[in-house]
């Protein structure tokens, strides 16, 4: 197991957000919650690019990036595929389920394409 410790102890905190620069995710910008939604050790209000499946694309609603908005930002699809152009990424949108009746000895199961299935 590999154990490390950060001394934190500095006593410059240059962007007054009571985290020392030593230890502050964003030392240059205000972020005392020191948010860090896709967990590379940047800031979000700091972070170019803030991609949480890491497919290059960064999460929209962050005013820090400059990366191209991803269309499926918790799903990684770095090819941004939408199909049916509704914004959604395929590999994250709903698709209505396909249907399928298979009848045998008098019972009938119905299996849908989402994984859902039922008896009649």
């Amino acid at each position: 197991m590999f154990k490390t410790t950060i001394d934190c102890s500095g006593i410059t905190d240059t962007d007054g957000d009571g985290i020392m620069d030593d230890c502050d995710n964003c030392p240059s910008t205000y972020n005392p919650d020191q948010a860090d939604e896709d967990g590379d050790l940047i800031g979000d209000v700091c972070d170019d690019c803030t991609d949480s499946d890491g497919d290059g694309f960064g999460n929209p609603g962050y005013a820090a990036n400059t990366c191209p908005d991803d269309n499926c930002p918790y799903t990684y699809n770095p090819d941004q595929t939408d199909s049916d152009g509704d914004g959604i990424g395929d590999a994250c949108d709903y698709r209505t389920p396909q249907w399928d009746t298979v009848t045998s000895c008098g019972t009938q199961l119905i299996v849908g394409t989402n994984g859902n299935f039922g008896k009649q």
